[in-house]
């Protein structure tokens, strides 16, 4: 272990550490001999959840969950938040000094990674619009980590028994008559799953119009897609935006409180497996 490594551990609280918030956690969980699935155990949590700190994945971890990892690893109260706090200045002042490009970036597909990062730091609210969505489970992590952080999410897709879901179906060349209605079962049955805090809640709804466009965001950043005749959205090129600081994701957040209200609650639908 470095000497800069050593200094931490003996004075934890020391605001002139220039450790990373992963490296300190770190160091301080292998000081006691524990693995990730140990500390994961002693705190009531997935050993993921310590991944993604000790990785840098998780870039905004609650005040609370940050006071329990510090009673568990036998540091000094606010050890751990002071260097959160630090990293979420750094991480500011980069995205300043970054100016426009933090507010539109372009990926070739749909980014999984980012997204599911985007979603973990989420502190209020997570939402998708979609037609349908194919696989949640990418993104059930950063959806968990949120919900016990107290966030909501809210999912809105099209009515697998509306006219706007076969028109899609038709363009994009299926004819599995059933096919949004599974995705819709199969979305609801990964949902159940999922663990929620005080204030963290899941709902799902299904809208009866055709989609302007997809969208997976939270109230920092969307990411958002197009309805293409020749390819699923999620396979095609894709922007993210800042929710506040951009006049597309501004409208698009707009776009979902528009819908939302009279939208009807989604229930998992029956389907005919044999068609």
């Amino acid at each position: 272990m470095s000497t800069e490594d050593s200094d931490f551990l003996q004075q934890p609280s020391s605001p002139q550490s220039s450790l990373p918030l992963k490296t300190a956690f770190r160091n301080a969980r292998e000081k006691l001999g524990l693995t990730q699935e140990a500390l994961a155990s002693r705190l009531g949590y997935e050993r993921t959840v310590i991944a993604r700190i000790e990785t840098g994945r998780t870039m905004h971890p609650s005040g609370t969950f940050l006071k329990s990892c510090e009673e568990a690893l036998n540091l000094v109260p606010g050890t751990l938040q002071q260097l959160a706090t630090k990293d979420n200045h750094k991480l500011r002042l980069s995205r300043e000094e970054s100016g426009v490009q933090e507010h539109s970036r372009a990926y070739k597909s749909f980014p999984y990674v980012t997204v599911d990062r985007l979603f973990a730091a989420a502190r209020k609210r997570i939402r998708i619009l979609q037609t349908w969505i194919p696989d949640i489970h990418p993104l059930l992590p950063g959806i968990q980590e949120a919900l016990l952080n107290g966030a909501k999410l809210e999912i809105l897709v099209v009515d697998p028994q509306c006219t706007a879901s076969s028109l899609r179906l038709h363009a994009r060349g299926i004819s599995r008559r059933n096919y949004a209605g599974l995705n819709l079962r199969m979305l609801m049955i990964e949902l159940e799953s999922l663990r929620t805090a005080a204030g963290g809640a899941w709902e799902v709804k299904v809208y009866s119009s055709c989609p302007s466009i997809q969208m997976y965001g939270t109230e920092d950043s969307v990411v958002l897609g197009f309805f293409w005749n020749n390819a699923f959205s999620l396979h095609a090129p894709q922007i993210e935006v800042s929710t506040r600081n951009s006049s597309i994701g501004q409208q698009v957040w707009a776009e979902f409180n528009y819908l939302w209200p009279s939208a009807r609650q989604a229930s998992s639908p029956a389907v005919d497996f044999g068609d």
